[in-house]
């Protein structure tokens, strides 16, 4: 089970941290993000009121660009999310009401419908079932929060990620596998929290 630095903190020992060295937040309406940092390692909660995303009839799967990380090596402890989906579009037409999604918040962007692989590395990890939710069955109404974290104990447990070459970017994928589910190009909106725990590996934040 992986342990961070943040279960054992001492008292003041932590900071919020701002500066452009933790990472770059995407320009996303809705969302914004809160870092503590506690020696290396940081914890990021990324905040979402509302965020779109748009539901295409012919793929069903799409993703939202969250965060992109500095550059190096990144190591991931922790990860969790509590979310709750809006159908913002015409439910009789578009997404239709209790559908059976799928979300991944992974270094990968959504490619297809199944999720998989680094789609899903941070929650619930890779070589796991992505995490189900159910969508509204009133046009603008929160659906049933959903719950879900990196699991523990797998391969994606505390793992590095080299982003030196090119850095890791942080992504909220979403998928309807089922064709009768999506009647035609809709709109949802994601709300809630997503937390990582991570650490650049040798590298000075400069605080």
């Amino acid at each position: 089970m992986a342990i961070s630095f943040f279960d054992q903190a001492p008292l003041g020992s932590i900071a919020i941290r701002t500066n452009s060295a933790i990472g770059t937040l995407e320009s996303v309406t809705g969302l914004s993000v809160v870092h503590l940092q506690n020696g290396t390692q940081v914890r990021s909660t990324f905040t979402l009121a509302n965020v779109l995303q748009d539901v295409v009839d012919a793929t069903q799967y799409q993703f939202t660009k969250l965060f992109t990380f500095p550059a190096g090596e990144i190591q991931f402890m922790k990860a969790n999310v509590s979310l709750q989906q809006k159908t913002t579009s015409a439910i009789v037409s578009t997404i239709i009401a209790a559908a059976a999604g799928k979300l991944g918040i992974g270094t990968a962007p959504a490619s297809n419908t199944t999720l998989a692989a680094t789609m899903i590395n941070l929650v619930p990890g890779s070589g796991e079932t992505p995490t189900a939710f159910t969508t509204s069955q009133t046009i603008n109404v929160l659906a049933t929060l959903f719950t879900a974290k990196l699991k523990t104990g797998v391969a994606a447990d505390f793992f590095v990620i080299d982003g030196t070459a090119a850095p890791s970017v942080l992504y909220l994928n979403t998928a309807y596998p089922t064709a009768g589910d999506v009647l035609a190009n809709g709109t949802q909106t994601l709300t809630g929290t997503v937390v990582v725990e991570w650490q650049l590996l040798s590298y000075d934040f400069g605080f």
